[in-house]
């Protein structure tokens, strides 16, 4: 009997996130803002937590 003979199924260890609320606060922010070195930031940031929503969806997809 190994390590892994006893995990059945998996295992979700982080179930919920607030990345999806975070994605909505950062567009709000991109509407009202003007500078454009701000619009910048903030596009990479929802750019970026847009790919990680992405990724997360597509391994649980995997997963289960």
């Amino acid at each position: 009997m190994g390590l892994f003979d006893k995990i059945k199924e998996p295992v979700v260890l982080k179930e919920d996130s607030s990345a999806a609320a975070q994605l909505k606060g950062l567009e709000e922010l991109l509407a009202i803002t003007e500078d454009a070195k701000v619009k910048s930031m903030l596009g990479n940031d929802i750019a970026a937590l847009k790919a990680g929503i992405f990724g997360e969806d597509t391994i649980l997809f995997e997963i289960f």
